[in-house]
């Protein structure tokens, strides 16, 4: 009977050590800025997608030089993070401002083809680097989660040095899903819209896509199992948990107008989600599918449609 138990903990014990193992390499996959992203962005139903090549937008050509002509702000976040961000203020010495919110694994560079557009615009260009992404600190990747509070402290920011600043947020990817979870807040009155292009709709529901279309088959595991093993994990190293960071929940309670964006071949954060959103947002709202874009793909794949329903939604609404 003795021996029986002892093999019984012994088992009890093995498969704890294994999950741990499991979850914490996971996590340092997903989660862990500096970890290499590749296993999970070049899976074989993601890489043909532009977004992931790091020329992409990064070079592509501007008018305005974004990097050269802005400066840096920093601010500490809630967490204390020195968080930092690229200020271009407009010649047109505007009271309206945009924040911009880059994708998973990116920085605020990449940004730049958008930054010229909204300066083109009039608008001065708030371009922060995510935590753990950048120049900003940070150990783990909030997913849009803990960001959509660090979005609300660039806010301030601006609302303390111009207490009647008009603002927009956009956001690309993951700052789509940042935007759209920062958008359930109890936001100033100063947010006049928000435009979100190929968001998630929550953290548990794109990496449950993505595990079943490629990591499923890798580590021959159910994905709610690797995922309730991750999330465990996210929350006693990072306080957030996947099911938690949910922007379907979050622009259910939007008061901000908002337009969605996507690309009807997104096969990184499926079209569905964009769906999923826009069905779920009862705030004023708009949506454009780009037919034919892969997963941040939309402007560079119809800029002219792009621009003008930005352009049209901003003047509208500001």
């Amino acid at each position: 009977m003795i021996a029986a138990l002892i093999i019984i903990a012994s088992l009890f014990l093995l498969i704890f050590i294994v999950c741990g193992v499991v979850a914490g390499y996971l996590y340092n996959l997903i989660i862990c800025p500096s970890s290499d992203k590749s296993i999970i962005l070049l899976a074989p139903h993601n890489k043909k997608n532009s977004f992931l090549s790091k020329e992409n937008d990064q070079n592509m050509p501007c008018k305005m030089p974004f990097k050269n002509n802005s400066q840096s702000v920093y601010i500490k976040s809630y967490d204390g993070l020195k968080l930092h961000a690229y200020a271009l203020k407009n010649h047109a010495l505007s009271n309206s401002w945009v924040i911009m919110c880059h994708g998973y694994s990116g920085n605020a560079l990449r940004l730049k083809r958008a930054a010229a557009l909204f300066y083109k615009m009039g608008l001065n260009v708030l371009a922060p680097d995510a935590r753990g992404h950048g120049k900003s600190e940070g150990k783990y990747i909030g997913m849009g989660w803990h960001e959509r509070l660090d979005v609300i402290s660039w806010v301030n920011l601006i609302i303390s040095k111009n207490k009647d600043a008009k603002i927009v947020l956009y956001g690309v990817s993951m700052g789509g899903a940042t935007v759209a979870m920062a958008s359930g807040e109890n936001l100033p009155k100063n947010i006049k819209c928000i435009i979100e292009d190929c968001g998630y709709t929550s953290v548990w529901s794109e990496l449950n896509y993505q595990f079943r279309k490629f990591l499923k088959s890798k580590f021959k595991l159910t994905s709610n199992l690797i995922l309730n093993l991750i999330s465990l994990e996210t929350k006693i190293r990072a306080k957030y948990s996947f099911k938690e960071a949910d922007a379907l929940k979050q622009v259910k309670k939007s008061k901000t107008p908002m337009l969605f964006i996507h690309g009807s071949k997104d096969k990184f954060v499926p079209t569905f989600m964009a769906d999923k959103l826009y069905d779920a947002a009862t705030c004023k709202k708009e949506k454009l599918i780009i037919e034919g874009a892969a997963h941040a793909e939309s402007y560079e794949f119809s800029p002219g449609l792009y621009e003008k329903a930005v352009k049209n939604f901003i003047e509208e609404n500001l």
